[in-house]
């Protein structure tokens, strides 16, 4: 008898521990924040219908299916930048897309955010424009003296 209450005894403490409110059933706290690529948009100079489905578009997602891209903020200071593009954008010829990662430290200035990264030990930098839930990089692609082919890169926080 002794035997059997002192299992008892052990069996509510142990239910009792283990089914203690030690977890409010909310997610781990986390400054994750995802941005989402949406939109490639170009200058006059680049309002083209590449794919040739008879629609020209300023929005060149619509146009060159390697578009994509995410920029992720982790903690403070991370930044993790995905992008994938053409590497060659010469009309008429294949495109070859291209991905590459680069993750290093940013910091947040006003309206803008600056990702600093290295590639082949250089350090370089890119600053996006904050609007709302979005950011936006802004590239020249001019190839030629005197030709304004500036492109938004849109990102949209989801």
């Amino acid at each position: 008898m002794r035997f059997i209450s002192l299992t008892i005894i052990l069996l509510s403490i142990f239910t009792l521990i283990s089914c203690s409110n030690d977890d409010d059933g909310s997610a781990p706290e986390t400054n994750l924040k995802v941005y989402d690529l949406v939109a490639v948009r170009g200058t006059k100079a680049l309002r083209i219908d590449y794919n040739g489905d008879g629609k020209i578009s300023d929005n060149l997602m619509e146009e060159i299916d390697c578009y994509k891209g995410m920029v992720t903020l982790k903690d403070e200071t991370e930044l993790i930048f995905t992008t994938s593009g053409p590497e060659n954008f010469i009309i008429g010829e294949d495109i070859e897309c291209v991905t590459d990662t680069f993750t290093d430290t940013y910091s947040i200035s006003g309206d803008e955010l600056t990702f600093t990264f290295e590639v082949d030990g250089e350090e370089e930098e890119i600053i996006f424009q904050i609007k709302e839930n979005q950011l936006i990089l802004t590239v020249d692609y001019g190839f030629d003296p005197g030709m304004e082919a500036m492109v938004d890169f849109i990102y949209e926080l989801r």
